[in-house]
């Protein structure tokens, strides 16, 4: 059995998914539910700012508002094998046997809201790294196998 962990601590990604779904900007596109508990008389508390549109200072302008821990810590690897005994091989013809079975990205421990903390830093400009703008995560992947020598 083998198991790769992968982290990072104090990384910061400015979370573009976040400011084009929170920025309400424009009232004809679809934004996530937080905006519900956004700022007005009746709730003047809230982190999430008041309804505006057509403003010269718009809500999905960049400020840190978007800017999110990425910390994470993720089991990139576990991989589990077995040879079974030559004694069990000797009746069937065979001189080793092994079975295995590998997941890939298992799971990621992240406070990060969005997809996959780690995903701003395969931008391909280096003005844009760090910068989520929503890209597909990395998939988990489940391998089985088996080895056989005659």
């Amino acid at each position: 059995m083998s198991i790769f962990l992968q982290g990072v601590q104090g990384a910061n990604i400015m979370n573009f998914v976040r400011r084009n779904t929170e920025g309400m900007d424009k009232l004809n596109t679809n934004q996530l539910s937080t905006v519900l508990d956004r700022w007005t008389p009746e709730n003047p508390n809230s982190n999430v700012p008041r309804l505006v549109s057509g403003s010269d200072n718009p809500n999905l302008a960049i400020s840190e508002r978007f800017v999110e821990d990425a910390s994470y810590l993720r089991v990139q690897n576990v991989s589990l094998g077995y040879n079974l005994p030559p004694s069990l091989l000797n009746k069937i013809k065979v001189s080793r046997l092994r079975i295995y079975a590998t997941i890939q990205n298992l799971i990621t421990i992240t406070n990060y809201s969005g997809y996959d903390p780690e995903i701003g830093s395969f931008n391909q400009q280096a003005l844009l790294m760090n910068i989520d703008n929503g890209r597909y995560p990395m998939p988990r992947t489940y391998t089985f196998g088996l080895n056989l020598e005659f």
